[in-house]
């Protein structure tokens, strides 16, 4: 296999909390935990109703398994993984608290990403998020696998990669989504340099992600710079949804208040 790999996809928007509680993999479609389209998506993650809310909220975690699910056979997830207990470890590179790590606390990614893409499901999943922007931060739930795990490093990959104890095992696959390289703008792409250099020295195909087709026409010529090989030409992703996070918040906050209100009323009755 080629020691530099990558993949472009469309966008995966960001999405906050909803209950989550896991569940058995459904058939769908004939094929056991294969998501089609957000029907097949909402009945994978407890069968609640499919909801522009609900896929603003999952559209991170089926954008992932999408993309993961359509690599070429044997690129990843056809055995035990490289992460804790077997788990398939995959790294979210370029993370953000406020995105990536606030889904990851609320169980909008590790957990939906198990029920979409079934190897996860086989094995586990171990998420690593690692970004400037992110703060650190391990699992609070160490339960063997499946169970997901999730951890954080903060700082650019390439600062950590010989002191942070999360990134001593290669991944199984890496994940960069929405970096804003495919700009080609300078101030955004420099200090990617040195993170795409050491993600693509790697032994581990890179999915990326992006808003638009220039941006991705951009991802794939910054990539043959490097010598990539493209395992995929990139393509739209059917489980883009907008996601203002504002809008997700406040309709959190609604659905917390009138479970409060519920509750104290179940008290007076």
């Amino acid at each position: 296999m080629d020691r530099r790999q990558a993949h472009v996809f469309g966008r995966p928007a960001s999405a906050q909390r909803c209950d989550w509680r896991r569940r058995a993999l459904p058939t769908v479609n004939g094929n056991v935990g294969e998501p089609r389209g957000w029907p097949d998506v909402a009945h994978l993650c407890g069968g609640l109703p499919d909801t522009a809310l609900r896929r603003a909220r999952l559209t991170t975690a089926a954008s992932i398994a999408f993309a993961l699910g359509v690599l070429p056979p044997g690129t990843v997830g056809c055995g035990a993984g490289r992460g804790e207990g077997g788990r398939l470890l995959l790294w979210i590179v370029g993370a953000r608290e406020a995105m990536e790590g606030e889904l990851a606390r609320r169980g909008l990614l590790a957990e939906p990403l198990a029920a979409l893409w079934p190897p996860a499901a086989r094995h586990g999943v171990e998420l690593i998020l690692c970004g400037p922007e992110m703060r650190e931060w391990g699992p609070a739930d160490q339960r063997p696998p499946p169970r997901p795990l999730v951890r954080a490093v903060s700082g650019t990959l390439h600062s950590r990669l010989k002191d942070a104890p999360a990134l001593t095992t290669e991944p199984d696959a890496m994940l960069l989504l929405n970096s804003g390289v495919g700009t080609l703008l300078l101030p955004l792409v420099a200090p990617w340099l040195p993170t795409l250099a050491a993600v693509l020295a790697m032994r581990a195909p890179c999915i990326l992600t992006c808003y638009n087709a220039s941006e991705a026409a951009g991802q794939e010529a910054l990539l043959r710079l490097f010598g990539a090989r493209t395992l995929l030409p990139s393509r739209q992703n059917p489980f883009a949804h907008a996601a203002p996070l504002p809008l997700l918040a406040e309709a959190q906050g609604a659905e917390a208040e009138a479970r409060a209100a519920a509750a104290a009323a179940a008290a007076a009755a």
